[in-house]
Order: structure tokens, then C-alpha cells, then sequence
């Protein structure tokens, strides 16, 4: 089974003789991990005893050994059943990728939204970005952490997004993907590349009428010629 998958099951206290008992008391269910063992839930002992609703849910990717305890009552012994083994492995995830702004100019800001889309939970964790445009390998430009998206109606929620904005993309071509890192309960995924455009920013040249300069100064008149002696 996978994380967000529902494990259940059911235990029946029986005679010796396998045949059904009419006992009364509890049954215990245990779950046995890697280094721990631990009661998940207490029941009232009944042909068919199970835990309540979603209690074997998000259970953590790994192997696991379930077993049932009748606990007995005033005129039965205690049991044990036998021990079921349970692997739980990552859920599988899908991610999409998308662009606010495409084509979009130089310094302007554009947002990556990656969208990651679980099996049976809603993935968490981080997403990096990467820009395939440099030819010795994918570079990151930037990571956000996901935000459940919230469930959609009538239904579980299995979608969660991160956005990462940037303005330094160089003019040119950019193939942007993203990445969603593995996680204990997720398996990790990528996006397909989305090819980021940015071409020069516009500019308005305006061009105003130089101003003419006048001077309010006049020319003094030439002096009068001297008078012949």
C-alpha cells in the first residue's frame, strides 16, 4: 500500500475450536514499526472488532506488523492473532509547472507556479526551480515550500502548490522545470520544461522643442566722431 491509503482490518475473537465466541472485554490493535511498538486503538470485542474510521491512515512509508489482543473477560483467556505485515511505500506524486507572464520583458517580475498532485494525500515538502538554459547544466534559480491547496469539494484534497518570482531572467530563451524533492511519505517528480521567453524591456524616447534664448540687452551706439581742431 501506499502513505494516504487506507489500511484496515478486522479481528475476530474465536473458540479453540475456530468457532465464533460470544465474548465480552476489549481488543487491542498494535502496531509494530522499525523501533517501537504501540496501541493504535481499543475496541469492544464483537465478532468482527476493527478500529474507527481513518486511524489507519498517513501511516509513514516503511514496514510495519500489525496484530489484534483479545483481552479476555471473567470467563476467557487473553489471545494474540497471528502478526500481519504491512509496507507502506511513498505515494506517487505528478507535478505541472506554469508561467504568470510569458512572453515577458527584461526586469519584469514573472511567478512559477508548481502545481504537485498526490495519489492519495497532498504532498508536502519543498519544489526548486531550475533554468536549463546554461549550457553546462540546469541551474537553480530559486525553492518555495508547498501549501495544501485546500480539499475540493465533496472529495480528499491530493494538490499542493509553491510559487517562486523572479525578475533576473536574462533576455533570451529559458527552459524552466520544476522539481518536487522525495520526501519519507512522498516519491519526488518533476515537471516538463516550459520554455520562459524574455525580450527587451520597452522605453518611450520623447523629444521636446529646444528653448530659444533672448537677451534683453541693446548695442550702445558707436561713439561720436571728435570734432577737427
Amino acid at each position: 500500500m501506499l502513505y494516504g491509503q487506507v489500511l484496515d482490518g478486522t479481528a475476530s475473537p474465536n473458540a479453540v475450536d475456530g468457532s465464533p465466541l460470544s465474548a465480552t472485554g476489549t481488543v487491542t490493535f498494535y502496531q509494530s514499526g522499525v523501533t517501537s511498538k504501540a496501541a493504535i486503538c481499543t475496541v469492544p470485542a464483537a465478532p468482527l472488532s476493527f478500529c474507527p474510521a481513518m486511524v489507519g491512515t498517513l501511516i509513514p512509508a516503511g514496514q510495519y506488523t500489525f496484530t489484534a489482543t483479545y483481552n479476555g473477560d471473567a470467563t476467557h483467556s487473553a489471545s494474540t492473532s497471528n502478526p500481519i505485515v504491512v509496507i507502506v511505500g511513498q505515494d506517487i506524486t505528478s507535478t505541472t509547472l506554469t508561467s504568470s507572464l510569458n512572453p515577458s520583458h527584461l526586469g519584469q517580475p514573472v511567478t512559477f507556479t508548481a502545481t504537485i498532485t498526490g495519489s492519495f494525500a497532498a504532498p508536502t515538502g519543498t519544489v526548486a526551480f531550475l533554468d536549463g538554459s546554461n549550457p553546462a547544466g540546469p541551474t537553480q534559480i530559486g525553492t518555495a515550500t508547498l501549501s495544501p491547496t485546500g480539499a475540493v469539494s465533496g472529495s480528499a484534497n491530493l494538490t499542493s502548490t509553491a510559487a517562486f518570482t523572479t525578475s533576473a531572467l536574462a533576455i533570451g530563451n529559458h527552459p524552466i522545470t520544476a522539481v518536487y524533492a522525495a520526501t519519507s511519505y512522498f516519491a519526488g517528480s518533476a515537471s516538463s520544461a516550459i520554455s520562459q521567453t524574455v525580450i527587451p524591456a520597452d522605453f518611450t524616447l520623447t523629444l521636446s522643442q529646444p528653448r530659444s534664448r533672448c537677451s534683453s540687452a541693446t548695442t550702445p551706439p558707436p561713439p561720436s566722431p571728435s570734432p577737427a581742431s
